[in-house]
């Protein structure tokens, strides 16, 4: 499941090169657009064709995809020695979210120009003590 997760984190970094919600990477790649959660989320991973129709609809390379699936495997592996001592309930969660909030950074910094910053959503909360982190650009709301 792990693989599938990090192909998952590259087709999210995808849409975060561009600024784009799921809808937008759908339409531009003119894929089903139930299908990108399902992708990035590790549940399926895409055929090389339609890998090919989000890079082009992006405009990037296999070649930059391929680095940043190896990038989350790296990480993920990192994080798992690293987290195995604070004895999480949830320690995968917490790692997709912080290769997640990586990705997203990453995508920032080398294209600048064409990305938005994530908007919030005030809607989500995380239940008291729970070690799931809501966004790792804020602190998490809780419910009382």
């Amino acid at each position: 499941m792990d693989d599938r997760k990090d192909l998952g984190a590259a087709v999210a970094f995808l849409r975060y090169l561009r600024g784009w919600n799921e809808r937008d990477l759908a339409r531009a790649s003119g894929i089903e657009e139930s299908l990108i959660p399902l992708y990035e989320q590790g549940y399926e991973a895409p055929t090389r064709r339609v890998l090919d129709r989000m890079l082009t609809a992006v405009g990037t390379t296999f070649r930059v995809f391929e680095e940043h699936v190896a990038f989350a495997r790296r990480a993920r592996a990192m994080l798992k020695v690293g987290l195995r001592e604070l004895d999480l309930a949830d320690e995968d969660a917490v790692i997709d979210e912080i290769i997640s909030g990586t990705s997203r950074e990453i995508a920032r910094m080398i294209a600048p120009e064409v990305l938005k910053p994530p908007e919030r959503n005030p809607k989500r909360t995380a239940r008291l003590g729970s070690p799931w982190l809501e966004r790792l650009d804020g602190p998490p709301e809780f419910i009382e």
